[in-house]
């Protein structure tokens, strides 16, 4: 039904690989993991709509409760299944806030913050018309699968595509804003 809607609405959808987490590992300061490879409509039929299946429920007053979520009871029952990856789709996106630090000036008499927020465009499949920071973009691999692991590696690419225009690596956009 998800993706009959995505085409009928022309929303924008390709069909690219995905990291997925497989395991996690966390030491005393560090954070590590384990990978894999999935597909976008994997994700996008699964655990896309946990948050789509939250939002209608709260947003129309109906219980939460376990046993009124069909998705969540299904993919995240309970904090073990929550915990456990391995198990279940363990997709998605990395984000960051990005705080740039201004001096005071003649309209702003304290130094301050500029936030960079976006307004996500109408014809993408996830969040689409919500605020969402910037960078924000799906975790996933371009050529070198090993060193794109690093979460780093897409925050920096989803910096270059939203703020200075890098329009080689994403294939979803139609006109670009550039910060």
């Amino acid at each position: 039904q998800r993706l009959a809607e995505t085409l009928a609405l022309g929303h924008r959808m390709v069909n690219m690989p995905l990291f997925r987490l497989l395991d996690v590992d966390m030491r005393k300061h560090q954070l590590a993991g384990t990978v894999g490879v999935t597909d976008f409509v994997g994700y996008v039929v699964t655990m896309d709509l946990l948050e789509g299946e939250l939002v209608d429920a709260l947003t129309t007053d109906r219980p939460t409760s376990p046993g009124a979520l069909p998705l969540r009871d299904t993919y995240m029952r309970n904090l073990t299944a929550a915990l456990n990856v391995g198990d279940r789709m363990c997709a998605g996106g990395a984000l960051a806030l990005t705080a740039i630090a201004r001096p005071a000036d003649a309209f702003r008499s304290e130094p301050d913050y500029l936030l960079l927020v976006q307004e996500r465009s109408g014809h993408v499949i996830n969040a689409a018309r919500r605020l969402a920071v910037i960078p924000k973009g799906f975790h996933q691999p371009l050529t070198d699968f090993r060193a794109d692991t690093q979460v780093g590696a897409t925050l920096r690419r989803e910096m270059e595509e939203e703020l200075f225009g890098r329009d080689d690596v994403d294939n979803t956009v139609g006109e670009q804003r550039h910060a």
